[in-house]
C-alpha cells in the first residue's frame, strides 16, 4: 500500500527533495519571504493555505524558510511534512509571544537545545552545535 507522505504532502504541497536539510520556522506566512529575502538567493516552493515554503542559500548552505501557521498541531503538521521530504534540524525563529502590551520583548533572545516527543509527531533530536548544557 502507497502511503501519502510518498507523494505530494497535503497541507505543504512538497514532495521528496523540495526541501533542505536544514529549515528555519517562522510562524506567521508573511514572514517567510521577508527571511528569505534575507539570503543570497531564493525561490518560492509552495503555498497552501497557512504553510509557505521557499528555498535559499545562506553562505554555501541550502537552506528552507517555512511557516507553521498559529499553535502546535499546525506547526506539528509543518514538521512532520516537512520531515516527510528531506528536512532534518528544524530552528524555530520569531518573536516567541511578544504581544504583551506592558513589556516590550522583541528585542529578548531564547535558544532552546534538544528532543522531544508527545504522541505521535515527530520531533528529532537537535543537530545544530550550540554549545549549550543538558
Amino acid at each position: 500500500m502507497k502511503k501519502y507522505f510518498e507523494g505530494v504532502q497535503p497541507h505543504i504541497g512538497c514532495k521528496k527533495g523540495d526541501v533542505a536539510e536544514v529549515v528555519l520556522l517562522p510562524g506567521a506566512p508573511e514572514r517567510v519571504e521577508k527571511i528569505a529575502k534575507m539570503l543570497n538567493s531564493y525561490e518560492k516552493v509552495s503555498e497552501r493555505r497557512e504553510f509557505k515554503v521557499y528555498n535559499g542559500v545562506l553562505g554555501e548552505k541550502r537552506v528552507t524558510v517555512a511557516s507553521t501557521g498559529i499553535g502546535c498541531p499546525s506547526a506539528a503538521i509543518a514538521v512532520e511534512e516537512l520531515a516527510n521530504c528531506g528536512a532534518e534540524v528544524f530552528v524555530r525563529v520569531g518573536t516567541t509571544g511578544a504581544i504583551q502590551e506592558d513589556k516590550d520583548r522583541r528585542r529578548d533572545n531564547s535558544r532552546s537545545c534538544g528532543e522531544g516527543r508527545r504522541h505521535d509527531q515527530r520531533i528529532h533530536k537537535c543537530r545544530v552545535p550550540c554549545g549549550c548544557e543538558l
